[in-house]
């Protein structure tokens, strides 16, 4: 390891050294009241990394613990990844994600920017808060300084460390969330009052971060108290020269001084910004691979859910959803490695799914092998499979003689590990339907991991009989077909 050159002072006069473990620190990249970041490089990985060095000692819950934690908890890839936590000398270092980017106060330090980009902006903001607030955690500090436009032109959420678990029984003080629980001049009214953060407290602070990005800096005022107090008699007045009028509308919705009164759901708050473009289509945005990553998991299925429950059944491209799309989502299911195809088809079933007075129980089945896929494909994140095991219940419970239902019903038992309870149920289903394309496929992969290769060769040529150019039984029959060879030869 190189010598440990301090590479800064810290203001009660600890020197930080260059190197923490594998990583040397390089240049600061911002500086606030609880941390300094610095850019790093992993020299084990052989990759920039952020670390964030916490100045004060961890009490309450901005620790660096606590916000690897609340970022571990959010299930969308617009929040920055948490790598490792580290401790040198008493203080704790958060290994994070680089973003290639600039936040929003930095894009809009020299004026505001157009409506169409403010509303995309929005829409991709609202979708990944709004996912954070489904999986229990309340940012607490949103502001343009926390909203980054990474090098893709995707919107990035940025520091969790005044995150909060939900409280819907208000058992949370404000004043156990510390010296700042978020920053005044983008805090809701309520908080000043004492409420606890909640999803109405982060839809304000949205709500006047998109006003300020398309007004100018200036209409936001400074973060006195006594400007603060303002917002405690009267709602805020929006008014911007030039922004659509809608747009200023719904702001003014998610800024009401009075929770009661607010628009508070951040679903709601993505179909809105959908309709203002027309034809409940998502905003414009340029056609690059960072935009079909934004249709993600978690974020589609917020807008999907939330379009079914007002009546509108659209696929990602803002069309309404017709039988082919189902029959397309199935296809997609053939091709385990094309994740954009299997997120698309994972939100057209979804929809059709919360559509339905009655649950088709395909539907359900083929949601349960979708999502099987995204938990193979996905580091193996339990949410994935506790969904599919779900969705696969479902279907059994809606149709118990559909064979696809026992297939998910494998599937799923196979990743639990449950081996031989998954055969019998490819078994099962393959004896009500000794085609179905996903059982054929299950069968066969549980057999070469059981090493049965002359097995699983068979059902391979059988399933080529059906389905004589689907690339995932020809891309198994090479491989099982000398396995078997090999095998029958070490028999001999």
């Amino acid at each position: 390891m190189p010598g440990q050159t301090a590479i800064s002072r810290l203001e009660d006069g600890t020197e930080l050294p260059r190197f923490l473990s594998h990583y040397e620190l390089r240049r600061v990249l911002g500086r606030g009241g609880f941390s300094i970041v610095y850019e790093a490089w992993d020299a084990r990985l052989c990759r920039a990394v952020a670390i964030k060095c916490l100045l004060r000692a961890e009490r309450g819950p901005q620790g660096s613990l606590h916000e690897a934690r609340m970022t571990a908890r959010v299930k969308h890839p617009a929040f920055v990844t948490i790598y490792e936590l580290l401790h040198h000398e008493g203080r704790t270092f958060l290994v994070m994600e680089l973003i290639d980017g600039r936040t929003l106060s930095e894009i809009t330090a020299d004026g505001p920017v157009s409506t169409d980009i403010a509303q995309r902006w929005a829409w991709e903001a609202a979708v990944a808060i709004h996912a954070a607030h489904a999986g229990g955690v309340v940012h607490g500090d949103i502001k343009p300084s926390n909203l980054m436009v990474d090098a893709q032109g995707q919107v990035r959420i940025l520091d969790l460390g005044l995150a909060t678990t939900r409280d819907p029984c208000a058992t949370q003080d404000l004043s156990a969330l510390g010296e700042n629980a978020g920053t005044l001049a983008y805090m809701a009214p309520e908080l000043l009052l004492g409420a606890p953060p909640s999803t109405a407290s982060d839809v304000f602070s949205l709500g006047l971060t998109l006003y300020r990005i398309v007004a100018g800096p200036g209409r936001v005022p400074a973060s006195t108290l006594a400007l603060a107090h303002q917002r405690l008699a009267q709602d805020l007045e929006l008014v911007a020269a030039g922004v659509d009028s809608r747009f200023l509308e719904l702001l003014q919705e998610m800024t009401r001084r009075d929770p009661a009164m607010r628009l508070t759901e951040l679903g709601v708050v993505a179909a809105r910004l959908c309709r203002l473009n027309g034809a409940d289509a998502p905003p414009a945005v340029a056609p690059r691979r960072a935009a079909l990553r934004a249709w993600r998991a978690a974020g589609l299925l917020v807008v999907a859910l939330v379009l079914v429950g007002a009546g509108i059944l659209l696929r990602p491209d803002g069309v309404p959803i017709a039988p082919r799309d189902v029959a397309a989502a199935e296809r997609s299911l053939r091709l385990p490695d094309d994740t954009v195809g299997i997120d698309r088809a994972i939100v057209t079933l979804e929809a059709v799914l919360a559509a339905e007075h009655t649950p088709p129980a395909r539907v359900a089945a083929l949601l349960a092998v979708a999502y099987c896929l995204r938990y193979a494909g996905n580091g193996r994140d339990p949410v994935w499979l506790d969904r599919a095991a779900a969705s696969a219940q479902l279907a059994l419970r809606t149709e118990d003689q559909l064979a696809l239902a026992h297939t998910a019903q494998a599937w799923v038992l196979e990743l639990q590990e449950q081996l031989d309870a998954a055969q019998r149920e490819y078994a099962h289903a393959l004896s009500l339907d000794p085609h179905d394309f996903h059982a054929l496929n299950g069968q066969a992969q549980l057999l070469i991991r059981q090493g049965r290769a002359d097995a699983a060769l068979a059902v391979f040529q059988r399933a080529l009989g059906r389905y004589p150019d689907e690339p995932v039984f020809l891309n198994g029959l090479g491989p099982v077909n000398t396995n078997a060879i090999r095998q029958r030869s070490e028999r001999s």
